[in-house]
């Protein structure tokens, strides 16, 4: 008797763990490739669509499954079916490469992916080109200030500038514009500015002030430079009763002849400026003391605001 109990006790036991082994089965893992995104823009209306999104966050199935830098292998775990997933971009703000933040104005991907056991790596969009796409959201307020593609020039030298208004120039050498390879882009010409030897302070500022929103969230300026020296780049405000106050914001550093995007973080800067009538963009650079015989070649192309 006590025999067949003990049996019986040991069928129940190896049942129970086969049924418990399965249940806790892990279930497949599965990688997902973001290689690149790519944006897209109304070029007339919002400017050149050539970013700089190195960084994504995603989720599957409205499970967070890690912040990741481009290109991106990323190993997730799945039931066989059909899953969703979200990539919110990202960009490097102000220059920092520590720096990576959502970039609030790019409309956030979503796709479903079907997932079977028979195949291990996915691509989004993989029934074009496995390209991400993104555009600014609709809500964004997009505001080109200057891409040198026309007559005439929306910036001019402060009083502070012993660089002269005349060598703010355009530059149309195929060697020194900046090409963002994207169709139906105009890419003739860049901004360009050289300091010479007996000058010591560039700075210029937009012609156009802009009225910015305070406390009601971000406000970016975007711009591609190329440059040999470090520069800075910064906000004007006109407070009543104060008058021009300056706030220098960002220092772009000399880039070994490669153009580099740029997103300057405004909104502190507008928010500490109270009651401002306007404001404006400016960038500047100082020519040290050791550097008396060094040419100074600074390029612009592509700047706008974005709130």
């Amino acid at each position: 008797m006590n025999f067949r109990l003990t049996l019986i006790a040991f069928i129940a036991i190896a049942v129970f763990s086969r049924c418990n082994d399965e249940s806790l089965e892990a279930p497949e893992r599965y990688t997902l490739h973001i290689d690149r995104i790519d944006a897209q823009t109304d070029f007339d209306e919002q400017g050149t669509a050539a970013q700089r999104i190195n960084t994504v966050w995603v989720d599957i199935n409205d499970r967070p499954i890690g912040t990741y830098e481009l290109p991106a292998k990323i190993n997730f775990t799945a039931e066989e079916g059909v899953v969703e997933v979200m990539v919110i971009s990202g960009v490097t703000q102000n220059g920092l490469n520590a720096l990576r933040v959502q970039y609030p104005f790019f409309l956030t991907h979503r796709e479903n992916i079907i997932i079977s056991k028979d195949k291990r790596d996915y691509y989004l969009n993989e029934q074009e080109d496995s390209v991400l796409r993104v555009t600014y959201l609709e809500r964004a307020n997009v505001t080109p200030i200057e891409d040198f593609e026309d007559v005439g020039l929306r910036f001019q030298t402060t009083n502070l500038s012993d660089v002269p208004l005349r060598r703010i120039t355009i530059t149309t050498n195929p060697d020194d514009v900046f090409n963002s390879q994207i169709p139906g882009e105009r890419n003739n010409a860049s901004g360009y500015v050289r300091m010479h030897d007996n000058e010591t302070l560039f700075e210029i500022e937009s012609t156009d002030d802009f009225n910015l929103p305070q406390g009601s969230g971000d406000i970016y300026l975007e711009l591609h430079y190329k440059t040999n020296h470090m520069f800075t780049i910064g906000l004007l405000s006109n407070l009543p009763g104060r008058g021009i106050e300056q706030a220098p914001i960002v220092r772009a550093f000399p880039t070994n002849g490669e153009w580099r995007k740029m997103y300057v973080y405004y909104s502190d800067d507008v928010n500490a400026a109270v009651g401002a009538l306007w404001h404006k963009v400016f960038i500047g650079a100082i020519r040290q003391n050791d550097e008396k015989d060094k040419k100074i070649d600074i390029y612009f192309d592509n700047i706008k605001i974005i709130y």
